[in-house]
């Protein structure tokens, strides 16, 4: 399949998916509609072979998995190198279904947590623009980053547990989310960019401590990181080692996320007053943003910024357009956004191939 028979492909099955979950209110037609939503763009994923950079790593993995048992899964120190969890899960869905049906099962739990956050925690957003800008970024970053994915999904579903101020609960899902990447451990500072005793935001002065404690990783987090995988025999750190040596000199997307955040901040007011939770989506966009910087010398480091910008990003753009009561200046900036996303997807996807989506084969 050529790129643009590819891209043709990727749009018609990600604008029909869309079609399909503007129908979720329908009395009759909502639960069909949620169904072709999410299952068209996970036999999408389920039929591809080789599209995305991680996509022979996980193929290996899935199709390795039948020879060995739950137990050795469960006691042996090396266990292909992947969170147990992960591994159960992959095992149970490879034997059942083959290992390649094991990535359209992966798109499948990811999307419909996705969709069952949205419906659940977020009605009154705008949920059919929200679902098309998850299908183009989103869902397609999890061609590459599968578990991480699988990870922050399970955590943005836990976001309710932030806003609720249950430590309990969501020590919970960030535990849950471990069992698929171990890094989700470092969102759990997320709880702590939410006051109830605010009206949601935290004291200015905790803000800043947080951008320093932020600052201050990025500066040192690469030798840190080094030390500790570099000295250490423990099994869990040296399964990073292939990341020391990891170097990125091109790193767009940090001058993108700082514009970014600094119009996300100059609105800030009027977030809040559209939605009070938008203000943890806002701080936790700036530390993904700070993170970002990361990527200049640390393509891993820049990941951790994921746990605080993916989902952040997306929410802050699918409001946006809101944010304003002039009818007209609601159109204007529907447009905006949605021929920045289109743009993205655009000349980041498809033109710089970045993630390795195109072409798409089967």
């Amino acid at each position: 399949m050529s790129d643009f028979e590819s891209l043709f492909l990727y749009l018609f099955v990600f604008l029909i998916s869309t079609c399909c979950f503007s129908l979720y209110k329908n009395r009759y037609l909502g639960k069909i509609g949620i169904l072709f939503a999410i299952m068209l763009p996970s036999l999408l994923a389920g039929f591809r072979y080789y599209v995305g950079t991680d996509y022979g790593t996980y193929y290996y993995c899935f199709s390795e998995l039948n020879k060995v048992s739950y137990y050795w899964i469960l006691t042996d120190s090396f266990h292909m190198n992947m969170e147990r969890g992960f591994l159960v899960t992959s095992k149970f869905v490879a034997d059942l279904l083959g290992a390649k049906a094991t990535f359209g099962f992966y798109s499948f739990i990811i999307i419909s947590i996705f969709i069952l956050t949205i419906i659940k925690q977020y009605e009154k957003y705008n949920l059919t623009l929200c679902y098309l800008f998850f299908l183009i970024t989103i869902n397609l970053s999890s061609y590459n980053i599968l578990r991480q994915e699988v990870a922050l999904v399970i955590l943005f579903w836990g976001f309710k547990y932030i806003f609720n101020k249950n430590i309990f609960k969501y020590g919970l899902i960030v535990l849950l989310a471990c069992q698929f990447h171990t890094t989700a451990l470092l969102a759990v500072p997320l709880y702590f960019l939410w006051s109830n005793k605010r009206g949601g935001e935290v004291k200015f002065s905790l803000q800043v401590i947080y951008y320093i404690i932020a600052l201050v990783i990025v500066i040192f987090g690469q030798n840190m990181f080094s030390f500790l995988v570099g000295t250490s025999d423990n099994f869990y750190l040296q399964k990073y080692s292939a990341y020391l040596n990891e170097y990125e000199s091109d790193n767009r997307s940090f001058y993108l996320k700082l514009m970014l955040s600094v119009f996300f901040i100059s609105l800030i007011n009027k977030y809040k007053n559209y939605d009070t939770r938008l203000c943890l989506f806002v701080n936790a966009y700036i530390l993904g943003m700070i993170f970002e910087y990361s990527g200049f010398y640390s393509p891993f480091l820049k990941r951790i910024g994921d746990y605080y910008s993916q989902f952040s990003g997306l929410m802050l753009l699918v409001t946006l357009p809101f944010l304003f009561h002039i009818r007209f200046n609601r159109l204007v900036l529907k447009l905006c956004v949605l021929i920045y996303v289109f743009s993205l997807f655009f000349i980041v996807t498809f033109v710089m191939n970045q993630g390795h989506c195109f072409p798409y084969d089967y």
